[in-house]
């Protein structure tokens, strides 16, 4: 695997988690129940593994 398409693949994945989580959430309402809390863990998470494509893309090749 090439460092672009790990970049590529992480970027999939924290829109993945984002989606998912944001699903979640509308899913759960306005409950706070524990449905509610793992979707901001996960969208949290995705926003996360963003940066880390951001970081490795500004490092040299």
């Amino acid at each position: 695997m090439t460092r672009t398409e790990i970049i590529t693949r992480l970027r999939t994945l924290s829109t993945e988690m984002i989606e998912v989580g944001a699903a979640m959430d509308y899913y759960a309402g306005l409950s706070d129940g524990p449905m509610s809390k793992h979707a901001a863990e996960l969208v949290d998470a995705g926003l996360i593994v963003a940066e880390w494509a951001k970081e490795i893309e500004k490092e040299s090749p």
